[in-house]
């Protein structure tokens, strides 16, 4: 296989990471990320799962604006310190609509969003396969705490999975 001469390389990359080659006006990101925004700092997190079977934990979650303040990298950790999970916020101005992916031990998960300025709500749809779906529910109560669920049915609408608790922001 024959390399691209390095000129080359560099001109198709500088294109395709222009603003216009990605449908973006500007540099600056989208008004939208504002609402993401409300995620940034450090919150502990009280977590109880409900479905398959009833647990209980504590994590923290370092959440910051990255590349160029166009998304917000979530890093979380179990009560002893270990990295436990990180994800990634977005607004993507082409599909309009948010985008959450969560990386784990088994993987990632891709969803879509929404947010209700009105409810200050932010609710994420996955679809994992195998005709499952997922929702993902941010809802907060005030600056420093909101509560969240997870919710996977099956195909036949079944609960196989159920996860929900409660943040505060502690910086």
């Amino acid at each position: 296989m024959k390399c691209l001469p390095p000129a080359f390389a560099v001109l198709v990359t500088a294109f395709l990471m222009s603003s216009e080659a990605i449908g973006q006006e500007s540099s600056a990101p989208p008004p939208e990320m504002k609402a993401l925004e409300r995620l940034l700092g450090t919150w502990e997190v009280e977590s109880i799962g409900k479905i398959p079977e009833e647990t209980r934990s504590t994590s923290t979650h370092r959440r910051e604006l990255v590349l160029g303040g166009r998304f917000v990298e979530d890093k979380a950790f179990d009560d002893k310190g270990k990295p436990i999970s990180t994800a990634m916020y977005t607004y993507d101005s082409n599909r309009k609509a948010y985008r959450y992916w969560f990386f784990f031990s088994e993987g990632v998960l891709e969803s879509t969003g929404t947010w209700d300025e009105s409810s200050q709500t932010f609710t994420f749809i996955c679809k994992p396969g195998g005709g499952a779906t997922g929702v993902i529910t941010i809802r907060f109560s005030d600056e420093t705490t909101f509560n969240w669920s997870v919710i996977f049915k099956d195909a036949g609408g079944k609960v196989g999975y159920h996860l929900e608790g409660k943040a505060v922001r502690k910086k």
